[in-house]
């Protein structure tokens, strides 16, 4: 994940990224492609 601009005190989450990298695995990509897909292309912050 690539954040220019975190406005969050939390170390472990931001809530304006711009990048998202995430490694896909069998059990999981069904969602991944789908559900999270959809969820991370919704954040404004994120670029294409």
């Amino acid at each position: 994940m690539v954040v220019c601009d975190d406005k969050t005190d939390n170390s472990y989450y931001t809530e304006s990224p711009i990048l998202l990298v995430e490694v896909l695995s069998k059990s999981t990509r069904r969602t991944d492609e789908t559900i999270k897909r959809v969820a991370y292309s919704s954040l404004p912050s994120v670029q294409e």
